[in-house]
């Protein structure tokens, strides 16, 4: 009976504590008062793509909702929290950035390309 008690308590105190952690990690935009859609639990700010809706749709619709909001705005990339550049400023200081660091993470290990994220350029109109 104690045996029992003690495994009940331990799994639920565990079950708290990742969905206690899960919880803060959902929450990151808004703890830091940044512009950002409510996150799906699956698929964070893209859970509109589907077959309805494309990849490209769905960040360009979040690009024109956020555009005025401020240099950059947050999103979800499933559960992983993300940023997206609005300022053009903001833009060309990423691409300066990227230029001089990716070349040399490329040229030392390719198996941490994957693990860099999905980029979308943005052109002034």
């Amino acid at each position: 009976m104690a045996l029992t008690l003690v495994l009940l308590a331990s799994i639920t105190t565990l079950l708290m504590a990742v969905a206690y952690f899960y919880w803060l990690r959902m929450n990151f935009w808004r703890a830091r008062g940044i512009p950002h859609d409510k996150p799906s639990y699956l698929f964070g700010s893209f859970s509109g793509v589907s077959k309805q809706y494309s990849f490209a749709e769905v960040v360009r619709s979040m690009y024109q909702r956020y555009k005025g909001t401020g240099p950059f705005c947050g999103y979800f990339f499933f559960q992983r929290p993300a940023v997206m550049a609005l300022d053009m400023q903001l833009n060309f200081h990423f691409a300066l950035c990227t230029q001089t660091v990716v070349p040399v993470q490329i040229s030392k290990s390719f198996s941490t390309i994957p693990k860099n994220g999905i980029f979308l350029k943005v052109e002034r109109i």
